[in-house]
């Protein structure tokens, strides 16, 4: 994983400011979309998967 990383910086930093846009857009998806996952987790933990 260290190796992707370090990828994804290189490119970020070779594209300029667009690339650190892209860069932040794909970090901001990847938390929206585990906040969503975890929320539904928190709402089957609490009232149960059968209704």
């Amino acid at each position: 994983m260290r190796g992707s990383v370090e990828g994804a910086v290189d490119e970020t930093v070779a594209l300029g400011p667009y690339g650190l846009l892209i860069a932040v857009s794909g970090v901001a998806g990847m938390v929206r979309g585990n906040l969503t996952l975890l929320q539904a987790t928190a709402i089957t933990d609490r009232w149960g998967t059968t209704h």
